[in-house]
C-alpha cells in the first residue's frame, strides 16, 4: 500500500471519528439519552421496590425484588445513576457553550417554534409543547425545538431564525 493511500485512510478514519463524536454530543441527542436513562432508572426502581397498577378494574401487584435479583437491580441503579450524572454534566457543558435548550419557562401559548418547520404553540406542557401543524396538531418535545420566537415579534410574521442541526449537514 502506498504512503498516500495510508494517509488518506487515516484522514478518512479521523473524519469519521470526529463526525461520530459530534453526533454523540449533539445537545438534542444528549437530551434524548438522558430521557431514556431516566425512564430506565424509574423502571428498575419499580422492579426493585415493587409496584402495583389497576387496569380495567383489576389490580396487579408485583412484590419487591429479593436476593440476587435485588442485588443485580441495585447495581444496575448505581450504573444508571453514574450515567445520568455524566450525561447531565455533558448537557450542562453544552448549554454553557451557548447552545440553547428550551423549557416550559421559555415558551408561551401563541409563540412560534421551529423543529422541521415553523409552528405556532397552542399549549405548553411540562415536557413538550402542542403545536399547530397545518390543519392538525402535533407534540414537540423541548429538546427537539431548534428555534423560538415570541408572539408579536415583527420578524415572526415572515421568518424564524434557526440553529443549524449537525445531523442535517
Amino acid at each position: 500500500m502506498e504512503l498516500s493511500q495510508v494517509v488518506r485512510d487515516a484522514q478518512r478514519r479521523a473524519d469519521n471519528l470526529t463526525g461520530a463524536t459530534e453526533a454523540r454530543n449533539n445537545p438534542r441527542n444528549v437530551a434524548r439519552r438522558i430521557e431514556d436513562l431516566e425512564k430506565s432508572h424509574r423502571a428498575t426502581a419499580r422492579q426493585l421496590n415493587g409496584y402495583s397498577f389497576t387496569r380495567y378494574g383489576y389490580t396487579e401487584t408485583h412484590e419487591p425484588a429479593t436476593g440476587d435479583r435485588a442485588e443485580r437491580l441495585r447495581i444496575e441503579l448505581a450504573d444508571l445513576d453514574q450515567q445520568l450524572t455524566h450525561w447531565r454534566k455533558v448537557l450542562a457543558d453544552l448549554t454553557t457553550d451557548g447552545t440553547k435548550m428550551y423549557g416550559p419557562d421559555d415558551i408561551s401559548v401563541g409563540d412560534f417554534v421551529y423543529r422541521s418547520s415553523r409552528m405556532r404553540v397552542l399549549r405548553v406542557n411540562k415536557k413538550s409543547v402542542t403545536v399547530e401543524y397545518g390543519p392538525l396538531t402535533s407534540t414537540v418535545k423541548y429538546h427537539d425545538i431548534r428555534a423560538h420566537r415570541r408572539a408579536g415579534d415583527a420578524e415572526n410574521e415572515a421568518t424564524i431564525e434557526t440553529r443549524p442541526d449537525p445531523k442535517d449537514t
